[in-house]
Order: structure tokens, then sequence, then C-alpha cells
């Protein structure tokens, strides 16, 4: 036995599923009073489900999701520059390759900017040396107390003796991330 035309209208369900839900539950012994409420509540928790959330209930989590990446990225990026040497400046120069004046290591990427006005964006810093950098720094608390200075460097520029600086230390510009260490261990060698 099926459910009466006024169970179906009473639920605006469709006959089939009345049908459907009749047949089923009056072979276990279900009575239509009770599949008109089981159907009833199907019909209720179906459309709970299918609301989506209230959109300033999402906001302030995303925002504060958002503030947290920014903070993240201020922080990390506090005192995490890497400078760059003035390959016009001699006494520089001299310092990086030879060890003169201060005497540190220097731990050097050769990094070439696009000439000015030229419409071309820098390539991204080596990965490899920025976390290398980022690793040396914060173990030893801070860049003055690194074992090397890290910076990056114009390797093509053309010093006075008209050789490039990867010409005159014999720097293989084909090996990425072109990378030198040099100062107080030595002239410049390729790692």
């Amino acid at each position: 036995r099926y459910l009466e035309p006024t169970a179906v209208t009473t639920l605006s369900l469709e006959p089939q599923v009345v049908k459907n839900i009749s047949s089923r539950y009056h072979k276990q012994g279900i009575n239509t009073s009770q599949i008109t409420k089981m159907a009833a509540a199907k019909k209720k928790n179906k459309s709970k489900t299918e609301k989506p959330p209230p959109i300033d209930k999402l906001l302030k989590p995303a925002i504060g999701i958002v503030l947290a990446f920014v903070g993240y990225y201020f922080m990390k990026g506090i005192d995490m520059d890497i400078s760059r040497i003035d390959v016009n400046d001699e006494l520089a120069l001299r310092e990086v390759f030879f060890g003169e004046g201060a005497g540190k290591n220097h731990a050097i990427l050769c990094h070439t900017l696009p000439p000015e006005g030229s419409s071309k964006k820098p390539l991204p810093v080596s990965s490899v040396f920025q976390d290398a950098m980022d690793e040396l720094v914060s173990a030893a608390g801070g860049s003055d107390k690194a074992i090397a200075q890290f910076a990056l460097m114009n390797c093509e520029h053309t010093l006075p003796s008209g050789k490039t600086i990867l010409e005159k230390f014999k720097l293989n510009p084909k090996k990425r991330p072109t990378i030198f260490v040099s100062g107080k261990v030595g002239a410049p060698k390729q790692i």
C-alpha cells in the first residue's frame, strides 16, 4: 500500500519518491504516518546541508590567516636582504676578492641585473644561495657573526684590465648558480 495523495501534496514530494519510500518501508511494517514523518525529516535535513555558510563567518578567519602569512613573511625578510657589491668600488672589490680591509670571508652569487631602462625583470636570486644564507645567518645569531658575508655581484662587469670578473678568476658561467667564495680564505674559488 502506498501513501495517500494528501500526504504527497502535504510534503510537496515527487510522487515517484513517495512511492519508492512507501514500498521500501511498507515491507518492514512501517505505517503511512511514520513514512510521511521520515520523508519530511529527510527533506528538512537536505535543505540545511545545501545552504552555503554565511560570508561574515568566513571573513574573520580568512583575514586572520592572511595577516598571519603577511606577518610571517615580514619577519622572515627582516635583516635577510642580500647586499650587492658595487663593482665600480675598487676597495670593495679588493676586500671581496683578496680579503683586504676587514678581512672577512665572502660567498658571492653572480647575479646580473638587466640594463637600466630595460623592461626585463631581473632573474630571481638562487633559492640554494638564499637558503644557505638564511641558515648560516640564523645559526650564527646575525649577519655580523656569520662565517661569511653573502652578497650579489655582477660578474660580467669588465675590470680595468679588460677582462670580466668571470674571466679573471676563471669562473664557469655555465655552472648555475655561479657562486664563489673568497676573502680571508684566499682568491675566489667557484663552488
